[in-house]
């Protein structure tokens, strides 16, 4: 797995570009993606945070709004779903996000 830092003129680096396997990062690493309010994760990478994290129920139970960040703990690590859009819709095998 490569790992590149966003500046070198960081002394403390707090986040990192991985290229690779996502999901094999050391378990002390923190994870995080964009979803949707409505928290489908149908399609993309969401999908397999749901399919490896699963508990889809405690994420919808923090009622996270657009700008808000949904946590879970798994191991030694957090899980971040970042809310960026307010509804997502499967049409024909295509995301399209409603906005309201």
């Amino acid at each position: 797995m490569a790992v590149t830092n966003s500046s070198e003129s960081f002394k403390m680096r707090r986040i990192k570009y991985v290229t690779g396997d996502l999901f094999t990062a050391p378990s002390q690493e923190s994870l995080a993606h964009c979803v949707s309010e409505d928290l489908r994760m149908g399609k993309g990478i969401a999908v397999l945070f749901k399919k490896n994290f699963g508990r889809t129920s405690e994420l919808k139970e923090q009622k996270n709004l657009v700008g808000q960040c949904a946590v879970l703990t798994h191991d030694q690590r957090f899980i971040y779903y970042l809310v960026n859009i307010p509804r997502s819709i499967i049409l024909h095998g295509t995301k399209i996000w409603l906005i309201f």
